[in-house]
């Protein structure tokens, strides 16, 4: 008897189309933030040149996240300092983790002051869910393996903005953005874990800033790892970044935030950007 033919499996065209319509948006996202970086770069390169040190230090606006917030004391600070974001950490393993009911009452306090961020790690549907519902954040920042698909996916789910975290230690860790331009709607870069460590930040380790002296000006991220009042000044200098976060610099014990130390970095910021503009 002749074999029964094979049959192949139904062609699902609706992933096909949904897979082109991201690789599209991915390659004309890339396109103008490349021209956006030229122009940036081609700006900033004039200013410099025609005013040099005179530039106001409030001109440019500079982030500032404060994350791992559990206390109102604590948000209260980073309000008064100025920060632009305040984080809330749902990752059971931290000493930061929030219940995203308690998180939701916080966030009240910020609300018209500061973004509320939702930090995750590989987080499921049903808890991203129960964030996104008691909480109520303004973005949301994967901080585990979470791919560009993945990416796209919450943000059409949650109709949120994403930030994607990337571990640095090298320079050659700056390639791992790329399948993430047009998707994530900003970077944040942290030093790698050490061997053994079961959180993905918040370890207090720094990495060699200079590294992203050469990153293109069009590419939004936030500098994290290791900042504190002490070396903020070296890292503004080095990298100048257009953002930056901080956790347990700004604490007295691995998640206890201290008030007076989040008063400390705002005050070390503000000198350190005073003497570059001098």
């Amino acid at each position: 008897m002749p074999a029964t033919p094979r049959r192949l499996p139904p062609i699902n065209y609706d992933q096909i189309r949904t897979a082109a319509a991201i690789e599209r948006r991915r390659a004309i996202d890339e396109f103008y933030r490349a021209i956006y970086g030229r122009i940036r770069s081609a700006v900033r390169r004039l200013f410099s040149t025609l005013l040099p040190f005179r530039a106001n230090p409030r001109a440019m606006a500079l982030d500032i996240k404060i994350c791992g917030l559990k206390t109102d004391k604590a948000l209260a600070a980073a309000l008064a300092g100025g920060a632009s974001h305040v984080g809330f950490i749902f990752f059971a393993k931290s000493p930061r983790f929030i219940d995203p009911l308690e998180a939701g009452r916080l966030r009240e306090a910020a609300i018209a002051k500061a973004k509320a961020v939702a930090v995750t790690v590989d987080a499921s549907d049903a808890f991203l869910d129960e964030i996104v519902g008691k909480m109520r954040p303004d973005m949301l920042q994967l901080h585990g393996s979470e791919t560009p698909e993945r990416l796209a996916e919450l943000k059409a789910r949650y109709g949120l903005p994403v930030m994607k975290v990337l571990p640095i230690s090298e320079a050659a860790d700056l390639e791992r953005i790329r399948p993430f331009v047009g998707i994530a709607d900003r970077f944040l870069f942290d030093a790698k874990p050490p061997k053994g460590s079961e959180l993905p930040g918040g370890n207090g380790i720094a990495f060699d800033w200079r590294i992203l002296a050469g990153l293109d000006a069009g590419v939004d991220y936030m500098l994290s790892g290791g900042l504190n009042a002490a070396n903020i000044g070296d890292a503004l200098r080095l990298a100048n970044p257009p953002a930056i976060d901080i956790s347990s610099g700004v604490e007295s014990a691995p998640g206890v935030k201290d008030p007076a130390l989040i008063e400390q970095f705002f005050r070390a910021v503000r000198a350190a950007r005073n003497t570059r503009a001098a």
